[in-house]
């Protein structure tokens, strides 16, 4: 009779156990798809070091920024890996964020002649003409401004 005993005691501590990682499996879900995006910025052919580009999905509720390199390359970086979630996105490209020692940090605004090299029109996502479809696939957005551009 003690064997039997310790079969079932045997048999509920296994039971518990998979139960337990059965429960912490179907918790454990996959992270969000996300699309590569990548891209370089330029002004009249030369690259845009530092130049900001904001992705905005309000949709999905979804804010991102991509700092470009001194070679104007950029690539979208989430907390949860590279890329966006799929969807359309409106563009816009901002001037580096300032550090201020004795104040926020904040962007310059337009029209403030900082960075010449980035068109008012492209400072913000409603007029800068700038969208993306982000896919499950790589993605690429190259900005090409140009000083002669029409507003």
């Amino acid at each position: 009779m003690n064997n039997s005993i310790e079969f079932k005691a045997i048999s509920f501590r296994w039971a518990s156990v998979f139960i337990l990682v059965a429960a912490l499996n179907g918790g454990c879900q996959r992270g969000e798809v996300l699309g590569p995006v990548s891209g370089v910025v330029t002004f009249d052919g030369e690259p845009v070091p530092g130049a900001m580009l904001i992705f905005q999905n309000n949709a999905q509720g979804v804010h991102m920024m991509a700092r470009a390199d001194e070679n104007g390359r950029y690539e979208v970086l989430m907390a949860n890996g590279a890329g966006l979630p799929p969807g359309e996105y409106q563009v816009a490209v901002s001037p580096p964020i300032q550090d201020h020692p004795l104040g926020p940090i904040t962007a310059p605004p337009p029209g403030a002649n900082i960075y010449p090299n980035i068109p008012d029109r492209y400072r913000d996502v409603k007029t800068s003409k700038l969208k993306l479809q982000v896919t499950e696939q790589a993605n690429t957005l190259d900005v090409n401004m140009t000083a002669n551009e029409a507003p």
